[in-house]
């Protein structure tokens, strides 16, 4: 009889723990109290990303911009010397390093390799510019 009454009371406690985890569900889903401090907290989870990217894209593109503007002054440059006869064209990958590092201050990126070629021979370079454009062929039915 004791081990009935034993089983009969932990049943009874089981029951009991289900029907108050059941009252607290239901009062949990009725309950709108504090409900734009939970929408704020899964909220600021995306929010907290999206400004990091936006940090992340002004970064990059402030030092795209400085790098494109140290690379336009170094191309001006070289092109100055180049047509003032200051320097040859086998100095131009020295000088454009040398140009570009007094250029570019920018702390974030290091060790920036200037590749400068030339691409136009001397016998092309004098030459006037000139472009063909190819006739369009009629569309045949």
């Amino acid at each position: 009889m004791a081990a009935l009454i034993s089983i009969s009371v932990s049943a009874m406690l089981a029951v009991s723990f289900v029907r108050r985890i059941a009252e607290a569900t239901r009062r949990f889903r009725r309950a709108d109290d504090g409900n734009l401090a939970v929408i704020f907290a899964y909220s600021l989870v995306p929010l907290l990303c999206f400004m990091g990217a936006a940090i992340d894209y002004s970064r990059a593109n402030k030092a795209r911009t400085s790098m494109q503007s140290a690379l336009d002054s170094t191309a001006l440059m070289l092109s100055k010397d180049l047509s003032n006869g200051t320097i040859q064209t086998s100095d131009i990958p020295t000088k454009a390093q040398a140009y570009f590092a007094a250029l570019y201050t920018d702390k974030d990126a290091q060790q920036i390799a200037i590749d400068a070629t030339t691409r136009l021979k001397a016998a092309a370079r004098d030459r006037p510019f000139s472009s063909t454009v190819p006739a369009r062929s009629s569309p045949t039915s």
